[in-house]
């Protein structure tokens, strides 16, 4: 017999709530089916341990806490931090795409990770402004989704500045998560052709900034089927 969605939730609550003490892991997400059984375990963790002992790690406290044999393949973690602690980020701009219907319009926002497409959308009135801004919103709900929810990040400035004879997107952001406090952090892209996508590449560039710091807060931890962030 299947427990309440409510059962369900607040046993993967608790154990992502446990997986946070584990060495390196900076954030976590579990997927449970009806009866709690784990589906998926989502980990975002620094760079400094080893593979194979961060999935021991999760395999022993799923074992002994929850009494649930965890499968390698379940287990997928993001890595944060490590050679390239301030580099490219590795969540990519696929496209972006404005939908428009009467005085209300849509931007949709495509990004990738390795083979992996996760999209993010934002609607409102139309203008220039409520444009770029809606950009960003879109661009930070796909970045949440490719982080499995492990981390929130929130927009709360869109702005266009000159720099000589150059236009500059720039997009403040909120992001934390797990163990890592809400921070704020500002994202800068020249705009080129496009300001839309400019400010959508301003947010990337913002969670950039905020994956540096990240893995430099976890010295020990990455491992399992891992995507570098």
């Amino acid at each position: 017999m299947s427990q309440p969605s409510s059962w369900s939730d607040q046993t993967a609550k608790t154990m992502e709530a446990a997986l946070l003490g584990l060495p390196g892991v900076l954030s976590s997400h579990v997927e449970v089916d009806a009866g709690g059984r784990v589906q998926e375990i989502h980990l975002l963790a620094g760079p400094g341990r080893a593979e194979h002992q961060l999935l021991r790690d999760v395999q022993s406290l799923m074992a002994i806490s929850f009494g649930q044999d965890v499968e390698t393949g379940v287990v997928h973690l993001t890595r944060v931090g490590g050679g390239d602690e301030y580099g490219e980020s590795r969540l990519r701009l696929l496209r972006h795409r404005l939908e428009t219907e009467g005085t209300q319009i849509a931007v949709l926002v495509e990004l990738g990770n390795g083979d992996r497409v996760f999209r993010g959308e934002a609607r409102g009135t139309r203008g220039p402004a409520a444009l770029l801004r809606l950009a960003a919103v879109a661009t930070a709900r796909a970045v949440i989704a490719a982080l499995y929810r492990m981390v929130e990040v929130q927009v709360f400035s869109v702005q266009r500045v000159r720099l000589g004879h150059r236009t500059v997107a720039l997009v403040g952001i909120t992001a934390g998560g797990g163990i890592l406090p809400p921070q704020e952090y500002v994202g800068a892209v020249l705009v080129k052709l496009d300001e839309t996508e400019a400010t959508c590449r301003a947010v990337l560039d913002g969670v950039n900034r905020f994956f540096a710091l990240a893995g430099q807060l976890a010295p020990e931890g990455i491992g399992g089927t891992a995507s570098n962030a």
